[in-house]
């Protein structure tokens, strides 16, 4: 996609921020940092950012191949941002995560508690989730809000293991099982510390059992849009 130069920090129209995103993000710590999975700035020429209205250039600042995970320095100052969880993710239980695009136009957002269900996982989080394309990057709170994890895959169960949907031409075949797999909460700040970049966590519940996760998880996360290199 040919997308105009932008100036850093540049407010664009409307139509430039209504453009589907790619994937999203989520703001990490006070400076404006967004972390993201690092498939979805891959082969980037340029990055852009969408935040309420606002397209901002960005610039990757850190990566990781083997975490998949990537940081993405923006001129916003977010209202509020992730706070990860400081223990383990316990077994089972229900999260909510949703891509920005969806955020935005999520008629019951403000009343949406959970959306997807942990289930067993060994060295990442899956999930049942009926996540979509360009829920790569989003956040996945946990009770209380805390940030337990950070989307990556959409995998559907084939006859020789998982199905990598984004990265599989392979036919997945309809009432397949699909599930979800995020990095969790210890990746993401293992992470964070060998780059030097700022973040929170506590095991302090931002939320009361029953207040909506949605509204938090829309005020944290941005769209991503990549004008890919020829």
């Amino acid at each position: 996609m040919a997308l105009p130069v932008l100036l850093w920090g540049l407010v664009v129209g409307p139509a430039w921020a209504g453009l589907p995103t790619q994937g999203t993000g989520v703001f990490i710590n006070e400076g404006g940092d967004v972390i993201t999975a690092r498939h979805v700035i891959t082969d980037c020429e340029r990055l852009f950012v969408v935040k309420d209205g606002r397209v901002v250039r960005g610039r990757v600042v850190a990566e990781s191949v083997d975490y998949d995970l990537a940081v993405v320095s923006t001129p916003l100052t977010p209202y509020l941002s992730a706070i990860l969880a400081a223990s383990p993710h316990p077994g089972s239980q229900p999260v909510f995560t949703e891509s920005y695009d969806v955020l935005q136009s999520m008629e019951n957002r403000s009343v949406q508690v959970f959306n997807a269900i942990l289930v067993p996982g060994r060295d990442r989080l899956t999930m049942m989730s009926s996540v979509r394309p360009g829920a790569s990057g989003a956040a996945v709170l946990g009770e209380g809000g805390l940030l337990l994890g950070l989307v990556q895959e959409r995998t559907a169960k084939g006859a020789l293991g998982p199905i990598l949907l984004s990265r599989s031409r392979q036919p997945v075949g309809q009432g397949a099982t699909v599930r979800v797999r995020a990095a969790p909460a210890a990746d993401i700040k293992a992470f964070l510390t060998e780059h030097h970049i700022a973040f929170m966590e506590s095991a302090r519940p931002q939320l009361g059992p029953a207040q909506a996760r949605a509204p938090r998880a829309a005020t944290l996360s941005v769209g991503l849009i990549c004008d890919a290199k020829d």
